[in-house]
């Protein structure tokens, strides 16, 4: 408690000062001091959230919220191709192999050189040529290569390419 000759008022330990002015909590009817007194003892920790902080988290997220949501919902226009429904399919592609001997077979079916340059002729005629895809057999000569590559050519096919995988 107060000594009446201080100034200030003393709560448990510590001394809270009034500066010689005399408060109404401190002020008995009588004129005399007293102390204020809780309900709750100062032993017992505070069970109370402090809610400000959880608050302008909130108003935060909101603020995030409504910011992008006008970003997510806008509408992208595109113009797509629109495929046509008499449109011609592509030519199916030419599997030219070359066997170790020199013999040709265009798409499994065997062929000689002079049927080789009419078959180019052929597919060279097509509104889109076929893609050829030449399959040499190991220990081709590469001079048999380049003379089919080079025939294909000269007929006006350009779409040539190796196979990658054996069958």
């Amino acid at each position: 408690m107060g000594k009446p000759g201080k100034a200030g008022v003393c709560w448990g330990r510590r001394r809270v000062p009034t500066h010689g002015i005399p408060t109404s909590s401190h002020i008995t009817q009588s004129g005399g001091r007293s102390m204020a007194f809780s309900a709750r003892s100062p032993d017992v920790p505070i069970a109370q959230i402090n809610v400000t902080p959880l608050v302008d988290v909130l108003l935060v997220l909101l603020v995030i919220v409504m910011i992008t949501s006008p970003v997510i919902t806008h509408k992208l226009s595109l113009d797509l191709p629109q495929a046509a429904p008499d449109a011609p399919l592509q030519a199916e592609p030419v599997r030219l192999a070359i066997h170790a001997d020199g013999s040709m077979a265009w798409n499994e079916i065997p062929i000689d050189s002079s049927m080789l340059s009419a078959q180019f002729a052929v597919a060279a005629r097509r509104k889109d040529g076929p893609k050829i895809f030449i399959d040499p057999a190991d220990g081709v000569p590469y001079q048999i290569v380049a003379g089919v590559i080079a025939s294909a050519r000269r007929q006006g096919l350009d779409r040539i390419d190796f196979m990658d995988e054996r069958r």
